[in-house]
């Protein structure tokens, strides 16, 4: 063997060593990858946190709910601009509560999360509906 062929031969060594390396490093981050994700998603802090969100976000749905009867219950005998301020901040309440049902159903569909959640809590908690039709507002 001449001089030009040992060094093709040591250059193809080095070659396939580099390749048989990056193979390996990358099979064993793609067997690492799913341990990584239980890792995070079972995280302590993780835990509490979406726990929390669960208990904060149905206690805002309750509280808003209650805004909303209320702002209905003080409509009536109201007239004029001050029914029309109210009619709006209702119509705001209404918007925000959509809201925080979106985000709460949501969360709760997402597979890492809804096993956070307390099981005296609703799955999915479903929007009444409109009530343009009990405040008489004309859009």
């Amino acid at each position: 063997m001449d001089e030009w062929q040992v060094t093709k031969m040591w250059i193809w060594r080095i070659v396939g060593i580099v390749i048989i390396l990056t193979l390996g490093i990358g099979a064993i981050n793609f067997i690492c990858t799913p341990a990584k994700v239980i890792t995070k998603v079972f995280n302590p802090d993780k835990i509490i946190q979406n726990y929390e969100f669960y208990q904060e976000t149905y206690s805002q749905i309750k509280s808003t709910k209650v805004k909303i009867n209320n702002a209905l219950t003080s409509l009536e005998g109201l007239e004029g601009d001050i029914k029309e301020r109210r009619q709006i901040e209702l119509f705001g309440l209404n918007n925000y509560l959509q809201d925080l049902i979106a985000q709460y159903n949501a969360n709760s569909r997402m597979l890492t999360r809804k096993f956070f959640k307390s099981h005296d809590l609703p799955y999915q908690i479903e929007y009444g509906g409109s009530f343009k039709e009990k405040i008489n507002y004309k859009l």
